[in-house]
């Protein structure tokens, strides 16, 4: 807006915005604002003060439901230093009745790693389908499904 007095000076991105952001932090000049596109901000640029902590503007103006999700999982040690635009959403989905016609355990139903590789051999078996496939970096998949169930968290850990 016009009579913000925020002054708009966009930072062409060109080349890996990690080496960017970086580069900022390391010559004490980070921006008031930046859209890091999912990345995490700097722990560089949080041990030089070169970021706000943002939850006491966040809690004294009672905007935690504004920020939806931001305010629980941007949290670093009590403060919140990113409110995203956006979140990722992850979850899974399998086809009930693939399980069933297997005798398959459903993934909440799952307490163990053999219990998945039982549950993927079992569909494979009956179907000679892969039973389970995941994109780069599947890993995320893995903390998602696993991450769904109490069982599935004492998995992770």
């Amino acid at each position: 807006h016009k009579d913000s007095g925020v002054e708009f000076k966009p930072t062409p991105v060109n080349g890996d915005l990690k080496d960017i952001m970086n580069n900022k932090v390391a010559s004490g000049e980070f921006p008031d604002v930046i859209d890091l596109a999912g990345n995490a901000v700097s722990l560089a640029a949080i041990e030089q003060k070169l970021v706000l902590d943002l939850k006491p503007y966040i809690d004294s103006n009672k905007l935690e439901k504004n920020v939806g999700l931001n305010y629980k999982q941007n949290q670093k040690d009590g403060k919140i230093y990113t409110v995203h635009e956006q979140l990722f959403t992850m979850g899974l989905w399998y086809n009930k009745d693939i399980f069933a016609k297997a005798g398959a355990k459903t993934p909440d139903q799952w307490n163990t790693w053999d219990d998945f590789t039982q549950a993927m051999a079992s569909i494979r078996k009956q179907d000679g389908v892969y039973a389970f496939g995941a994109g780069e970096p599947s890993i995320r998949l893995f903390n998602t499904v696993f991450g769904t169930t109490e069982n599935g968290r004492k998995l992770l850990d």
